[in-house]
């Protein structure tokens, strides 16, 4: 196929191309379709993260504020999303699971210790990771802020899977949850201490702790 300079392609064919992926010309938002067969409303696949940060985004007001995608000086490691509400800092990751997650508890002589399990696959490395996000921001606001007050600091593992219902209930791994995206939502958007002066304060000693990746 002969490649084409820019200047050959037309405004009409890069609308057409936006319109084929399913982005609303006016608001640029993805759009839903209606099968002509079924009448079923077919929405966007998203992947996990892309999901997690659309219902993220959606809940951004005075009293929550996000961060995506944020790079940690110094290591070749990011943190997937950053929560700041009144409850204090969440940091977040999408858990891309085809089978429902569980705990299992495995003992030894030196005690139980926990790992979380998906279908036949152990994706206790994920909680690993986590907890170190979880480790990093509470440095790192203990560095940035005058009066870091202790603000509570902690991780959330959100089983995104659009074929399975969401987990009904909610368990931790080493003090990490494993929960639904509407639970996540619910925890979230629930009450706290910190005021909206607070949270914008948090949210940029994060910003500037943790660049844009």
């Amino acid at each position: 196929m002969p490649e084409h300079d820019i200047s050959d392609i037309t405004l009409e064919e890069i609308l057409g191309d936006l319109r084929a992926e399913g982005i609303d010309l006016e608001t640029g938002t993805e759009v839903t379709h209606r099968s002509d067969v079924t009448g079923e409303i077919r929405h966007p696949i998203l992947s996990p993260d892309a999901a997690l940060t659309r219902r993220l985004d959606v809940l951004t007001s005075r009293a929550l504020r996000t961060l995506h995608d944020r790079r940690r000086p110094w290591t070749f490691l990011s943190i997937n999303h950053l929560v700041v509400c009144p409850a204090g800092v969440v940091v977040v990751d999408a858990l891309d699971a085809r089978s429902r997650p569980s705990l299992r508890l495995e003992g030894g002589t030196g005690g139980l210790r926990e790992r979380l399990v998906v279908g036949d696959r152990d994706c206790t490395k994920r909680v690993e990771s986590l907890l170190d996000g979880v480790r990093a921001v509470t440095r790192a606001l203990a560095r940035s802020l005058p009066e870091p007050r202790g603000i509570d600091v902690h991780g959330v593992l959100a089983w995104m899977a659009d074929d399975q219902p969401a987990p009904s209930g909610a368990f931790t791994v080493r003090g990490i949850h494993v929960i639904g995206p509407d639970r996540l939502s619910a925890r979230v958007a629930g009450p706290g201490p910190l005021r909206f002066d607070e949270i914008e304060l948090v949210t940029a000693a994060l910003a500037k702790a943790f660049p844009a990746a």
